[in-house]
């Protein structure tokens, strides 16, 4: 069982980065529970509100971002989980007139807990 949730954590961990970067909002919702929080560099947060600003930010056409995500390395301790992610992240945004070309170099760090048959960051 560990070699199957430590492959599913990582699946979980990858489809949030494709779903947010490709604007699929109802996938990237169900990547995390209901009354899962999330804390990033420009929120601090119910996941659901963080989604809503995601949304509204793509749909206003500022700018872009996308998340390059590396292998996790995830300990598991019954139910739950830690998983450390190195992750890159590009984004382009507009100051004024001026289109800006940033990237940094960081990491996520998931709490993850299985809730049934399913796995959900409640982070």
């Amino acid at each position: 069982m560990e070699f199957a949730d430590k492959f599913a954590i990582a699946e979980l961990i990858q489809a949030w980065g494709l779903y947010r970067d490709q604007g699929k909002w109802k996938e990237l919702r169900g990547t995390f529970t209901p009354d899962g929080h999330i804390s990033v560099s420009w929120f601090r947060g119910p996941f659901e509100q963080f989604v809503e600003r995601c949304r509204v930010s793509s749909a206003s056409n500022r700018g872009w971002s996308r998340h390059h995500l590396f292998a996790p390395t995830i300990r598991l301790d019954k139910d739950r989980a830690i998983a450390e992610t190195p992750v890159i992240i590009r984004v382009r945004q507009k100051f004024d007139a001026v289109e800006a070309d940033l990237t940094s170099f960081s990491r996520f760090l998931d709490r993850v807990e299985r809730r049934g048959d399913l796995r959900a960051r409640p982070a």
